[in-house]
């Protein structure tokens, strides 16, 4: 009787040339996905500062932040979880950043919106701000600061000099109105 040969199967050289190839994809597909991945814990980041920045003036605007607490230089943490701001401290640090680089920018030539710079370490940093008000001049200074080791990071100021503060109605219903009748 004669055997009948087999087939059906993988020899070892195929199975060694995909498992190469296979080998290829991941070490190329790897730095891009460290990459990608590091950009947007940045544009988390970015997100966090500009939203603290509106909410910070929203509080100044609505008298949560006020002219006292800018004698007694009081510091008010940004809360990314609910998007308040208070002067409890933040437990729970937000910052995602590391100190990779993926862009391989500097932070003066338009990539990183102010203050962010790719080069400091985001990774346990939190949002704060302090409140001063002069005679002529209102101004919010926002920082980034590294909640372990209290590392302040970059950070910018907003004057609030032009900005008009909303006159709340009183409810009495005496107001000028500049409409023409029909």
């Amino acid at each position: 009787m004669r055997r009948m040969k087999n087939d059906k199967g993988f020899t070892l050289a195929e199975l060694l040339i995909v498992v190469a190839i296979i080998a290829v994809l991941v070490a190329v597909s790897i730095p891009i996905f460290t990459a990608q991945l590091e950009k947007s814990r940045e544009a988390t980041d970015i997100a966090n500062f500009r939203a603290a920045k509106a909410a910070f003036i929203v509080a100044v605007l609505d008298g949560t932040i006020s002219a006292k607490d800018a004698e007694d230089k009081t510091k008010f943490y940004y809360h990314a979880g609910s998007g308040s701001v208070s002067t409890d401290e933040v437990d729970v640090p937000y910052g995602e950043g590391t100190k990779t680089n993926p862009y391989k920018a500097s932070p003066d030539d338009g990539t990183y919106p102010a203050p962010y710079d790719a080069g400091d370490d985001y990774s346990s940093a939190v949002i704060y701000a302090v409140y001063s008000k002069t005679y002529m001049k209102e101004s919010l200074e926002i920082h980034w600061v590294n909640a372990e080791t209290g590392e302040e990071l970059p950070f910018t100021t907003i004057d609030l000099s032009n900005v008009t503060k909303p006159v709340l109605d009183d409810g009495g219903g005496s107001g000028s109105g500049s409409g023409s009748g029909g």
